[in-house]
């Protein structure tokens, strides 16, 4: 089936129907089909929007969710701040909040062979 946008087959449908409806008196024969198109085209228009209104919803969802991250983010580093800030920087303990203590410096020992 060829790419043809929505709108461009609404608007083919409609003037379908119009011409068609002009002729149902002198081809009583076309009603069931042209009834079903109406329905179609109907259903069609309904859908269309609620795709609509669910893309607006999805892209407030996201710039909701994109805050709640930022916040969430936010107060995690508040929250491993006062951790360390608590336990002390050089406390083997802060691995378990993902934080690395601080640990320290200097010439490293030699490892003993044998």
């Amino acid at each position: 089936m060829p790419k043809v946008a929505l709108a461009d087959t609404l608007v083919d449908w409609d003037s379908l129907i119009a011409a068609a409806r002009r002729r149902v008196a002198k081809h009583p024969e076309i009603m069931p089909v042209l009834e079903v198109l109406e329905s179609l085209r109907d259903r069609s228009k309904a859908l269309r929007a609620e795709c609509q209104s669910l893309q607006a919803r999805r892209q407030a969802a996201t710039q909701e969710l994109n805050q709640a991250r930022e916040e969430g983010q936010e107060s995690a580093r508040r929250l491993r701040s006062i951790l360390k800030s608590a336990l002390g920087t050089q406390n083997e303990a802060l691995v378990e909040f993902n934080v690395r203590p601080r640990r320290p410096y200097g010439p490293r020992k030699k490892r003993s062979r044998g």
